[in-house]
């Protein structure tokens, strides 16, 4: 399959499980870029009805799956981030829950959805966990975190995965979401 192929097929089953079709518009940009340049993958930008999605030049088996989750991630960012707003001025205090509930439930619908194996699911939440219980960044506040960083760094990762683990405890706990 294709990015082209796979993003459609991603934002289409979103949609369905959200029950949301109430957008004016929606651009997506798939741009290769040469390995060199390109963070570790791929990354990704979602701003209102449009998405960036910046992909390496070459293929192999670990960056389609990871392709898989960044896709499932930035689309899902049409709900957490566009429709489900947070202020610019408290925004850093809250991007544990912008950027980690929209990996996880992004995920966890790639996997429902049968965009993601049993085994990518699980070595992603396995990342998420080793990343959380061995991070430097485990005993820092939200609080202190907005205080002391900004931007994209080794702390932002961990905020995320912060956010991500508290998707899945919520996930678990609230059996009645409407993901299951």
């Amino acid at each position: 399959i294709s990015p082209t192929e796979l993003l459609k097929k991603i934002i289409a089953y979103q949609r369905q499980v959200m029950k949301d079709e109430n957008f004016p518009y929606y651009v997506a940009c798939i741009v290769k870029q040469p390995d060199e340049i390109t963070y570790k993958f791929s990354s990704g930008l979602h701003n209102n009805n449009t998405l960036f999605l910046y992909i390496r030049d070459s293929d192999n088996t670990e960056k389609f799956s990871h392709l898989k989750h960044m896709f499932s991630h930035e689309s899902f960012h049409a709900w957490i981030g566009n429709k489900i707003k947070i202020p610019p001025n408290i925004f850093k205090r809250y991007r544990w829950f912008s950027e980690g509930f929209t990996d996880y439930f992004g995920l966890k619908l790639a996997h429902d959805g049968g965009f993601v194996t049993h085994e990518e699911y699980a070595n992603i939440l396995n990342y998420h966990i080793n990343n959380y219980y061995n991070s430097i960044f485990r005993t820092i506040s939200n609080q202190t975190y907005e205080t002391i960083y900004d931007g994209f760094h080794a702390g932002f990762n961990f905020i995320q995965t912060r956010g991500h683990l508290v998707a899945l405890l919520y996930d678990i706990s609230h059996p009645n979401n409407g993901f299951h």
